[in-house]
């Protein structure tokens, strides 16, 4: 989304440009006053396209920073999540190897008992 709004910044700046040189090119001091104040008008134009351009890079920086970040954050979620789950694979290991060998100890306990 915001290399699309990037995008179409610097399509508007190119269209501005072009516009401001042909006007350049062909307006001289014999045409209208009118002709002048337009051309005021599209520098003005062209100068806060320009600003928009600017401020909307930083914005697309400052997205991918988000990106990387949001990356990031699920990286580390996912390695806290792998050792939690291979701490639950440990304990219950420990508590099967446990149960079992209390089995062999009640059995040996009723095979001395019996005897």
């Amino acid at each position: 989304m915001a290399d699309l709004v990037n995008l179409q910044f610097q399509v508007c700046a190119k269209l501005f440009k072009l516009i401001l040189a042909f006007g350049k090119r062909y307006i001289n001091s014999s045409y209208s006053i009118m002709l002048y104040l337009n051309m005021g008008r599209m520098i003005n134009a062209e100068i806060e396209l320009n600003e928009l351009l600017k401020s909307s890079e930083q914005l697309l920086i400052q997205c991918n920073f988000l990106r990387v970040q949001n990356i990031c954050y699920v990286v580390y979620c996912a390695k806290k999540w792998k050792k939690m789950w291979h701490m639950k694979k440990v304990r219950m290991a420990k508590a099967k190897k446990k149960k079992e060998e209390d089995k062999e100890i009640l059995a040996q306990f009723n095979a001395t008992r019996e005897s």
